[in-house]
């Protein structure tokens, strides 16, 4: 009943049914909309039996691939998601979240454990603050499809990862992608079950370089080396996280969507950026709004995310906080005029005892190395 509950989401269930292993009698009425669709011309299946007819039409519809694998159709399906997660209908059951957005919409609804994000906990297991893996016999492409339409709590990285998840299926279709990341009908190896993380998840295995990260030159703001659908990262002033330790804008994950409007304008997304007034809506932004909006979010106050970080780094720290973190000694800037802050901001690692740490040297602005796409051929190998 589960692989059928499963399935039926996959194939579109609307309202999405929840996963109990029990015919409810919203599974009924899935049951009955799917024969009406898949059998228009014949009555006589609308009866709410799942037999070998419609267990067939279930498998045949479940199985085929839903875009070509080539470059082209992997960056329009990633380009796809990115706006799904963005646009869709939300509410306090559905969409994803940011923990603070829903804290602000919801209060009323909101969790502290969110903080740590949410999936639905009937197809996925929090392994780490916002890292969930698949089920033990969970449909991995149910589970995908449960994650993007929400309720979820995230952050840009793993909508990303997601988004990629997504175009994988797409090309190689449910039933192989099942096989692969977590199936009803077989006990797929823990290390193999889908992991929506910012770490170890297995969708890094089939990415490849962007042609402009290897490339060496990073082109100029507004005309990047990026292909619609490729992955970027643009990162806000170095110090943001000494500013703000609890922040979710340290920098942005980026999908490249493509030129717009009459003046042909590169466009970008992420999960939750706004700002934009292209053709594309206002989560299509250039490189000079997303960046605005890194200005803002860094010339916000300290709010109680950063509290409970800057608490956690002098626990951590034998009860004396790092100097760094200490606006009084102007460690990092308390408010930036503007992109130029950013973009002309001294490169720095941060290396802060009981605090942020990091291994690498942060400098303002777009990430030219970080440029990853979906590598076809990894893919073909998969998908035959």
């Amino acid at each position: 009943m589960r692989k059928l509950q499963q399935r039926l989401n996959v194939l579109g269930a609307d309202p999405p049914l929840e996963v109990t292993g029990r015919f409810t009698d919203e599974t009924n009425e899935a049951v009955l909309a799917f024969q009406r669709q898949s059998f228009a011309d014949d009555a006589n299946e609308w009866d709410g039996i799942v037999g070998p007819h419609t267990w067939g039409k279930i498998d045949t519809d479940y199985r085929p691939p839903e875009i070509d694998a080539t470059e082209e159709a992997a960056g329009a399906h990633v380009v796809g998601a990115i706006d799904q997660l963005n646009n869709q209908a939300s509410g306090p059951d559905a969409g994803v979240w940011y923990s603070y957005n829903y804290r602000g919409a919801y209060p009323e609804r909101y969790k502290d454990d969110y903080a740590a994000g949410y999936a639905d906990p009937s197809l996925f297991t929090r392994e780490r603050a916002l890292a969930w893996r698949v089920k033990p016999r969970t449909s991995a492409a149910a589970a995908l499809q449960s994650w993007m339409r929400g309720l979820t709590i995230a952050e840009c990285y793993t909508a990303l990862v997601a988004s990629e998840f997504d175009a994988l299926r797409g090309m190689i279709g449910d039933e192989k992608f099942d096989q692969a990341f977590g199936s009803t009908d077989r006990n797929v190896p823990k290390h193999q079950r889908m992991f929506i993380a910012a770490g170890g998840s297995q969708v890094v295995n089939y990415f490849a370089k962007t042609e402009g990260a290897e490339s060496g030159d990073d082109g100029t703001a507004g005309n990047r080396p990026a292909k619609p659908g490729e992955w970027y990262y643009f990162m806000n002033h170095p110090c943001y996280l000494l500013k703000h330790p609890g922040g979710a804008w340290q920098g942005e994950n980026s999908i490249y969507m493509g030129r717009e409007g009459t003046d042909k304008k590169q466009m970008w997304a992420g999960l939750g950026t706004s700002g934009g007034t292209g053709p594309g809506g206002p989560t299509h932004v250039t490189e000079d709004q997303m960046l605005a909006e890194m200005v803002e979010a860094y010339n916000l106050d300290r709010d109680e995310d950063d509290e409970r970080a800057l608490a956690a780094a002098k626990a951590a720290n034998g009860g004396v906080l790092d100097p760094q973190l200490d606006p009084a000694n102007k460690a990092f800037p308390e408010k930036l005029s503007g992109p130029d802050d950013i973009l002309n901001a001294e490169p720095r690692s941060l290396q802060v005892n009981g605090g942020p740490n990091d291994s690498f040297v942060r400098h303002g602005g777009f990430v030219r190395g970080y440029g990853i796409r979906l590598d076809i051929e990894k893919v073909q190998a998969l998908r035959d």
